[in-house]
């Protein structure tokens, strides 16, 4: 299958990459900036671009069969600083991502939402998956509100595959990277969400 990773020049979305080829995929990177751990590799194709250009991203998507998006332009730390450059930055623009993939028949979707600022302040740990959505920043907000756009495509008749993966945070790059080698799967979709 031939994959665009939005953010694949990134720490987690490098082992994204990784992955995928390890799976036989083909695989197409889309950020701001060439790789940030590695060299680039031989069999990848990279396209610089920015997440919040429609044209660049609509050229980067031409033959990719599914996405893979892990950027985010804010931290959680500090969206709360600007919350409409938040929106605009990171729901606006995935949604532009959304209505260009469906443009271009494209409908399967992976997003890498937030291990932990979806839940908020946390009833129990470690957090459940099915804990509930209350989100305490602009960062937790963004993601949940892209997870709910990505429930209403189907549920209105449009064809999205959307589906979302909350990952913890990985702390330790390969082995071949200098790090411990912490394992890094593909992120798998979660289920069983609840919202209050």
């Amino acid at each position: 299958m031939k994959v665009l990773v939005i953010g694949g020049s990134g720490f987690i979305g490098s082992h994204v990459v990784d992955a995928l080829l390890k799976a036989g995929h083909d695989v197409r990177v889309f950020g701001r900036h060439p790789e940030h751990f590695r060299p680039a590799l031989p069999n990848v194709d990279y396209r610089l671009g920015d997440f919040r250009d429609r044209m660049a991203l609509a050229e980067a998507l031409s033959g990719i069969e599914a996405v893979f998006h892990l950027v985010s332009t804010t931290f959680p730390g500090t969206a709360n600083l600007d919350p409409k450059t938040d929106v605009r930055d990171n729901l606006i623009s995935t949604l532009e991502l959304i209505e260009t993939m469906l443009s271009l028949h494209i409908t399967r979707l992976l997003f890498v939402s937030s291990g932990g600022t979806v839940y908020g302040v946390p009833e129990q740990v470690p957090i459940p998956e099915t804990h509930s959505l209350r989100p305490i920043n602009s960062y937790g907000i963004v993601k949940v509100a892209i997870e709910q756009y990505l429930d209403m495509y189907p549920a209105h008749g449009r064809s999205l595959a959307g589906r979302n993966s909350r990952r913890e945070p990985v702390w330790s790059a390969p082995e071949s990277r200098g790090g411990a080698g912490r394992r890094f799967d593909v992120p798998r979709p979660r289920r069983n969400r609840q919202r209050d």
